[in-house]
């Protein structure tokens, strides 16, 4: 082995990991051979922990009298016994195949927090939502218990059901569900806007690298020169998977430095792959991505190969190795933490995003901020069900990064509050600058945080209405006589914010210039809505607006 500066000891490891689908914060693992018969699971158990853990064991640990007493004064969660029968469902997660409802969980102290759901299982059939939590399995009660005793809990043979006492917010709802087999993609694929490589990886299986050069390549072929690659709830998988895709991306560079508990360091490099991904990256990732996924980003984010969107990972930072023991159980313990290529800290902090924004919202975040490639800007995209057709684009200036968005695409309805979070989230960190065929405008950061010039830039501010009455109807002032019979819809329009929902409206004279605008169904409490007059609306003598007008209304 070869020495470099402070003894550092550099060799090279194929680090394996697994995966189980129903239990977050997932182990990075390495595979070492079983150990020799012990005259019991207690003695077996101190012996690794003595001889392979990542930090010397205090003596209170060693002198436990039961192994849950063991692991407990160790306290790590990331090393668990497993018995027979819970390493037999580990090990069908390991194949990415079992037999459940189809969640992926957090252990709280109530229960077990539904962190997301797999699409057409029957959890999501039965209406289990992200945020639940499972207080009862059956007539068990799930507090207190270890992610390995809940999984077993809720796993079971196909064909069996389950009863589950669910608390949503304060009520608790009651369902019957029966488990069925089930298998998820490691890797999915679609090509977005003609030219946008979105990659949603799943959990990084052994596979993966293969599975993912192959996608990515057919995308490429298909045109896309930009990219998202998602690792929301992506609970990780084997490292050596995420190193290897990473060599789609920075070949030949350092993905990931391991750290044992001899000091040695180890760092894993990229290696090169029949083909390299062109143009630019986005990384989607939330509070559920983690471990080998937290390797990946990190690394990306490190060599500036791409741009982190969401919200901070997981945090899991540490490296297990699984042993079998003699009684047909398994220890999984920790061994080694990783950092990132820069020599970051992974294990509780995790890695935080270039960007924040509301992981909800960090696809379509994504795909806006990609939507025109800087090389080759082209003319407006056409919108599908938009509030507001318009030739417009918004420039961003994002530290050394630049952005052009459509605005026609921005405001379609499925873009809408994507794009509210995004602008938000950019208030006083990005330069903003409308551009159109008339010229660039630069916009101030006061109109910035008021949100609304982003979405209709030229339209003039009328002020803000604060706390008006939820019935409240509203006049508008015009210079010239209007006729509310000839105003439509498209013309003056009442828009939630948040939703970008428009109100129903109905239109009365009330005067030769005034028109009274009245909403249908009452504003709600606590909103934001914009009163938008578009300049479309044509004056009694068929001539139209030469600027459009905002009115602010805070309930």
């Amino acid at each position: 082995m070869k020495k470099c500066g402070r003894g550092i000891v550099q060799r090279q490891r194929i680090l394996k990991g697994i995966m189980a689908v129903m239990l977050m914060a997932l182990i990075l693992l390495v595979g070492l051979p079983s150990p020799a018969q012990a005259a019991d699971e207690l003695t077996e158990i101190r012996s690794l922990l003595q001889s392979s853990y990542v930090d010397p064991v205090p003596e209170d640990v060693l002198k436990a009298q039961t192994i849950d007493q063991t692991l407990t004064r160790l306290g790590d969660p990331y090393t668990v016994y497993f018995t027979p029968s819970e390493f037999q469902v580990f090990q069908d997660s390991l194949k990415n195949q079992f037999s459940g409802l189809g969640i992926h969980m957090n252990i709280v102290p109530k229960g077990v927090e539904v962190a997301s759901v797999i699409p057409s299982s029957p959890a999501e059939g039965a209406g289990l939502q992200p945020g639940d939590i499972i207080t009862r399995v059956d007539e068990r009660p799930l507090g207190g218990l270890s992610a390995n005793q809940a999984a077993a809990l809720l796993q079971g043979p196909a064909g069996t059901s389950v009863s589950l006492a669910v608390l949503r917010g304060s009520s608790f709802l009651f369902l019957n569900i029966t488990r069925q087999a089930l298998t998820q993609p490691e890797v999915s694929a679609e090509l977005l806007d003609g030219h946008i490589g979105y990659l949603q990886i799943n959990v990084f299986g052994s596979d993966i690298p293969q599975v993912f050069g192959k996608l990515a390549a057919d995308l490429q072929q298909q045109g896309a020169n930009a990219w998202i690659l998602d690792l929301r709830d992506d609970p990780g998988g084997y490292m050596d998977a995420a190193v290897k895709l990473a060599g789609y991306f920075i070949p030949g560079k350092k993905v990931v430095e391991i750290h044992d508990r001899s000091n040695f360091v180890t760092q894993l490099v990229a290696p090169n792959q029949n083909f390299q991904v062109h143009g630019p990256v986005v990384v989607l990732t939330n509070k559920n991505s983690a471990s080998a996924a937290e390797v990946l980003s990190a690394a990306l984010q490190d060599h500036g190969a791409a741009m982190l969107l969401g919200s901070k990972t997981f945090g899991k930072g540490s490296v297990q190795k699984i042993v079998n023991l003699s009684d047909g159980g398994a220890l999984k313990m920790t061994i080694a933490h990783f950092y990132s290529p820069q020599g970051k800290t992974i294990n509780h902090v995790g890695v935080t995003p270039d960007l924040k924004v509301n992981p909800e919202y960090a696809k379509e975040d994504a795909a806006l901020l990609l939507a025109i490639n800087q090389d080759a800007e082209a003319g407006s995209m056409l919108s599908q069900g938009g509030l507001l057709p318009s030739d417009n684009k918004i420039k961003i200036f994002y530290g050394s990064r630049i952005f052009t968005v459509p605005l026609d695409q921005a405001l379609t309805t499925a873009n809408w509050s994507a794009w509210q979070d995004l602008v938000a989230s950019l208030v006083g960190k990005a330069q903003f600058q409308v551009s159109s065929a008339v010229g660039r405008t630069p916009v101030s950061n006061t109109n910035v945080a008021k949100l609304f010039p982003l979405s209709y830039p030229g339209y003039q501010d009328r002020g803000i209405v604060q706390n008006p009455p939820l019935d409240r109807q509203f006049d508008v002032s015009f210079t010239e006589p209007m006729l509310a019979t000839q105003i439509t819809s498209a013309d003056i329009q009442l828009i939630d914010v948040a939703s970008g929902d428009k109100m129903p409206l109905a239109f009365q004279q009330n005067g030769t210039k005034i028109i009274k605008v009245i909403p249908r169904t009452g504003l709600q409490p606590g909103r934001t809505y914009w009163l938008i007059v578009n300049p479309s609306l044509l004056d009694s003598s068929g001539h139209s607006l030469e600027t459009g007008s905002v009115v602010v209304i805070h309930t």
